[in-house]
């Protein structure tokens, strides 16, 4: 091989450094944006992050911030050089030692998630009690930060080591640790536990989750909880499939190298399969972002308003050039034009009535929608709340009211006499009557959408009443004792013992 092979080698390996580089460099700004995004949303929006099934996940963004943040620009800076910048020992170390402590902790955390959905679908009673929650919940999260840390502690800084072995003109120094090429036990230990072990858990967790999931679906048939349970299980499967797809090929590829032929594949796990591992932090965000459909969908109502507030402004633009462009032509036709505009006033005067009409009945329909945020908002301030209790779904809102009337009296009946609390039977009827709104109600007339708008009030306003009630009935000692503190003595829920003291 000549001087002239070596440099078209080099300066092949340039250009797909520099393509790698602008990759990267597009991606991670694309992610810390939405990472930005997703971190301002949870400011406002804390109570996400406090449910417990969230913890993890919420660690999981937050290391893979940091990876986006301060462990990718060292890649990319390589890419950009050549080689690795500063070639010192020191350099390799702590990168190995952050790097590797992100990967193990990111797929430890994503195996203990993937067991702990199980408790949460299936036997979330058992967390109730605090010891058992920092046994099941809190500890797992918390050996997923510090096994990784204290392993790499003494297999990347205190192992004995002369430091001559790294390769700066590969990325990560050639993952060229001295535990990974001079201590066979250690080395086989990192591959088996560190990353064969959280993969096999995450796969198989998610297999059996899947199956008992569907299999409760036939057994309980209750849609709510079904609901819920997919909901969760998508979550998780949306995160593993990413770690899969980025981790999966790298393992299969060391583990033959180990075991099998050091040289399989050894160019293609360099230089594709090891970058692959970064797919993760890229995309991780986005997967976040997905989580909630309320930003999203606010998201891409303010792009397209973007692209057709463009649209109208090149369409008035051209209009206007081809407007002076064309006026010396339409002088001579001008009787002809006139005749033209006044059969085309006509057909607009036509239409105008339909276009009124819909604008009318959006605009009711979006009253209504209103009105359903209002009750989602109650739904949102209840203590009480569990969505896992609602059951089923009817099929027409008025059979629903109708039907929902006397469940109504039983339950001020039961506040009058200070038996029980406000149950969560209105959250029942939110879901309802939102779904039905999206899918039987988008197309109606004006008059069914008025009649269900005032529906909806009057349901509303039966809300509010029995959740004043619940209020004062939930902070009361005997359900009767503190009832003034809430509500007037002349409320109609307000008739118990009148004799019972304020307090």
């Amino acid at each position: 091989m000549n001087i002239t092979d070596l440099e078209s080698i080099g300066r092949s390996k340039f250009a797909f450094y520099r393509i790698k580089f602008t990759i990267f460099l597009l991606l991670q700004i694309s992610s810390i944006m939405v990472t930005i995004l997703i971190f301002f949303h949870l400011t406002k929006h804390r109570t996400f992050i406090k449910a417990p099934q969230k913890h993890g996940l919420f660690i999981l963004l937050i290391i893979n911030s940091v990876q986006l943040v301060f462990d990718i620009p060292l890649s990319r800076n390589f890419y950009v050089s050549g080689y690795v910048n500063p070639p010192v020992a020191s350099h390799c170390i702590w990168w190995t030692f952050f790097e590797y402590i992100i990967y193990v902790s990111s797929e430890y955390l994503l195996a203990i998630i993937s067991l702990q959905r199980h408790i949460f679908i299936f036997h979330q009673h058992i967390l109730r009690k605090r010891w058992i929650c920092h046994l099941l919940h809190h500890l797992p999260l918390l050996f997923c930060i510090i096994y990784p840390t204290v392993f790499y502690i003494y297999a990347i800084l205190l192992y004995p080591c002369n430091n001559t072995q790294w390769d700066f003109s590969s990325r990560v120094c050639g993952f060229a640790n001295c535990y990974l090429m001079y201590g066979s036990f250690l080395g086989s230990f990192d591959l088996v536990m560190n990353n064969g072990v959280p993969v096999a858990i995450d796969i198989l967790a998610n297999t059996v989750l899947i199956a008992r999931v569907f299999l409760q679906k036939r057994r309980v048939q209750q849609l709510s909880r079904w609901r819920q349970q997919r909901r969760m299980l998508r979550q998780l499967l949306s995160v593993s499939a990413l770690y899969l797809v980025g981790w999966t090929p790298f393992l299969l590829v060391y583990i033959i190298n180990v075991l099998v032929d050091p040289a399989f594949l050894n160019y293609v796990q360099q230089n594709y399969f090891s970058d692959l591992i970064y797919i993760i932090y890229f995309f991780f965000p986005w997967v976040w972002l997905g989580f909630f459909p309320e930003l999203t969908r606010r998201i891409v109502r303010k792009c397209c308003r973007q692209r057709t507030d463009n649209a109208i402004d090149n369409n008035v633009s051209e209009e206007q050039s081809s407007q002076l462009c064309k006026k010396s032509e339409l002088s001579h036709d001008e009787t002809e034009a006139s005749n033209d505009h006044r059969s085309k006033k006509h057909k607009k005067a036509g239409s105008l009535d339909d276009i009124e009409s819909e604008t009318i009945r959006k605009n009711k329909l979006g009253e209504v929608h209103r009105k359903i945020e209002e009750m989602n908002a109650l739904m949102r301030d209840d203590e009480n709340a569990d969505i896992g209790k609602i059951t089923g779904v009817l099929e027409n809102l008025r059979k629903i009211i109708s039907e929902y009337q006397e469940t109504l009296k039983i339950k001020v009946r039961e506040i009058e006499q200070c038996k029980k609390p406000l149950s969560t039977e209105y959250m029942t009827l939110i879901e309802k009557i939102t779904q039905l709104l999206r899918h039987e109600y988008a197309d109606q007339s004006v008059e069914r959408i008025d009649k269900l708008s005032a529906d909806v009030e009057l349901f509303k306003q039966q809300i509010v009443t029995l959740k004043t009630a619940n209020k004062f009935l939930r902070h009361g000692r005997d359900g009767c004792g503190y009832r003034y503190r809430y509500i007037t003595k002349n409320h109609p829920c307000c008739k118990c013992d009148e004799n019972v003291k304020e307090k």
